[in-house]
């Protein structure tokens, strides 16, 4: 009798230790396949990124193109994110400095993936100029502020019901055109969020 008892106690044991056993190594699996998910989305925010910022500089031979141009590569973006159960989210201004006219042609993007969504533009000149709309996702708002040659300028973007705002800052050329342009990039997962936040401005041809 003492034998079956201990036997029976046995068998119970090591029942218990191979369902723990396998409860552990398949916790160990999911933590390991999270790790590795993270990793990887970390590895496509992290080149998502680079090529933002890639994209004013290889657009500046063609100026008319550069706002068009980061319009597109948000748009592939945004596609190939989805695909992978992931969400992107940027806003996106650019300013095409034309020192012929002496204005600045502001295009203000919400990628944020967010509808009605108001935006309001501030160029601090002598008397300060500014305009406001309210966007769709993928909507785009475009504004034309006047500046003066070489002076140093603070564009100020403004999304009141978010409490954010954001100062671009930078200066104008003499008899050169230029462009300004900011991007505050968001990745979003079940996971985790990665951001960061890019000012970029090029000299034109």
């Amino acid at each position: 009798m003492k034998a079956q008892v201990f036997l029976l106690t046995a068998a119970i044991v090591i029942a218990v230790l191979v369902g723990v056993k396998g409860y552990m190594t398949a916790s160990k699996i999911a933590s390991e396949r999270e790790i590795l998910d993270i990793s990887l989305e970390g590895f496509i925010f992290k080149n998502i990124d680079g090529e933002v910022k890639q994209v004013i500089r290889i657009s500046q031979d063609k100026p008319g193109n550069i706002t068009n141009n980061a319009v597109d590569y948000l748009n592939f973006t945004r596609s190939v994110s989805n695909s992978r159960s992931l969400d992107i989210e940027v806003l996106f201004v650019g300013a095409n400095i034309n020192s012929t006219n002496q204005t600045m042609n502001i295009t203000a993007v919400n990628f944020l993936r967010k509808t009605n969504l108001n935006v309001t533009i501030i160029l601090n000149t002598s008397s300060q100029q500014s305009n406001s709309t309210s966007l769709n996702d993928t909507g785009l708002f475009h504004s034309n502020f006047t500046y003066t040659k070489g002076d140093t300028y603070n564009l100020t973007i403004w999304l009141p019901d978010e409490n954010y705002r954001r100062d671009i800052i930078f200066k104008t050329r003499g008899n050169k055109d230029s462009y300004a342009g900011f991007f505050d990039l968001g990745l979003v997962s079940e996971r985790a969020t990665y951001k960061d936040e890019i000012q970029q401005k090029v000299d034109l041809p």
